[in-house]
C-alpha cells in the first residue's frame, strides 16, 4: 500500500468525508420526512356530510286556532242567550290554547335542538374537510421533498462508489467513521503513512471521539462543498494537477493521483447540483 502525498490524500479524504456526512444527513432527513408523511396520512379522517333534520310540522298552531275560535264562538253564544254552551266553548278554548301553546313550545324547542345539532355536525364536517385538505397539501409537498431527497441520496451513493473505486481505501474501511478519522489524521501533523493510519483506526476505541468530531465539525466539513451549489468554483483539482505536473512519480502513482483528482472533480460536480441538500 503506497504512501501518498498529503497535498493529494487530504483533499481526497475530505471529499469522502463530505460525501459520507452529506449522505448521513440526507438519510436521516429522509426518515423524518417519511415519518411525517405517514403521520399526516394517519390523521386524515373520513367524515360523512350530515343530513338536514326533518322538522315537526304539527306545532300546536291548529290547537291554538281552535281555542281562539272557541272563545269567539262563546261570545256569540252569550249574545244569543246560550250560556251553558258558551261556558263549554270557553272551557274548550282554554284547553285548546293551553295545549296548543305547550305543543308549540315543545315542538319549537325540539326543532331548534335539531337545527343546533345539525349546525354543529356540519361545522365539524367542514372543519374535518379543511384539516384533510391541509394534510393533503402537506402530504403533496412532503412527497415532492421526499423525491428530491431520494434523488440526491442516489446521486451521493453513486458518487461515493466512484470515489471509493480508486482502491486507495480498503473496502472494510469504506464508511463515514473511517473517512473522518483518516481525514483528521492526515490533516494534522501525523506521519505521511497510510498503512499506519489504517492500523490506528480501532473503531470501538475511538467511537466516542469520532461522535464528537462529527457532531462539532460536520457543518464545517460540508460548508465549502455546499457553496458549490451557489455557483462557486472549487480550485482544488486545478491545484492538484499543477502539483502533479511538477512531481516525479511512477506510472502507478500517477494513476492513483489522477484518480484522486478525478474524484475531487466528480465530488465537486455532485455537490454543485445538490440543490435540496443545500437547503437543509
Amino acid at each position: 500500500m503506497a504512501n501518498y502525498h498529503k497535498e493529494f490524500l487530504v483533499p481526497y479524504l475530505r471529499d469522502i468525508s463530505a460525501l459520507q456526512l452529506a449522505l448521513n444527513k440526507l438519510e436521516q432527513r429522509f426518515v423524518v420526512l417519511e415519518q411525517q408523511k405517514v403521520s399526516l396520512e394517519a390523521d386524515i379522517r373520513f367524515a360523512e356530510i350530515p343530513r338536514k333534520p326533518c322538522y315537526e310540522a304539527a306545532n300546536g298552531v291548529f290547537l291554538l286556532g281552535c281555542g281562539i275560535y272557541g272563545f269567539l264562538l262563546s261570545i256569540m253564544m252569550f249574545f244569543n242567550g246560550i250560556a251553558l254552551f258558551a261556558w263549554l266553548c270557553i272551557l274548550c278554548g282554554i284547553m285548546g290554547i293551553t295545549l296548543g301553546t305547550i305543543r308549540y313550545i315543545l315542538v319549537t324547542r325540539e326543532n331548534t335542538q335539531k337545527e343546533d345539532l345539525y349546525e354543529r355536525q356540519f361545522a365539524e364536517y367542514l372543519k374535518i374537510q379543511r384539516q384533510n385538505q391541509q394534510h393533503q397539501n402537506s402530504i403533496s409537498a412532503l412527497s415532492m421533498e421526499i423525491q428530491e431527497c431520494r434523488a440526491e441520496i442516489i446521486s451521493l451513493k453513486s458518487t461515493l462508489t466512484r470515489v471509493y473505486d480508486t482502491h486507495i481505501i480498503p473496502k472494510p474501511l469504506q464508511n463515514m467513521d473511517a473517512a473522518v478519522f483518516l481525514y483528521v489524521w492526515f490533516a494534522s501533523d501525523r506521519p505521511n503513512d497510510l498503512p499506519m493510519a489504517l492500523k490506528a483506526f480501532v473503531h470501538k476505541e475511538i467511537r466516542e471521539r469520532l461522535d464528537r468530531i462529527i457532531a462539532n465539525r460536520a457543518e464545517s466539513f460540508l460548508k465549502p462543498y455546499l457553496q458549490l451549489a451557489e455557483g462557486q468554483q472549487d480550485p482544488t483539482a486545478a491545484t492538484m494537477r499543477s502539483q502533479l505536473s511538477q512531481m516525479e512519480v511512477t506510472a502507478d502513482e500517477r494513476s492513483a493521483y489522477l484518480a484522486m483528482i478525478d474524484s475531487n472533480i466528480i465530488t465537486a460536480a455532485c455537490f454543485a447540483t445538490a440543490k435540496y441538500l443545500s437547503q437543509l
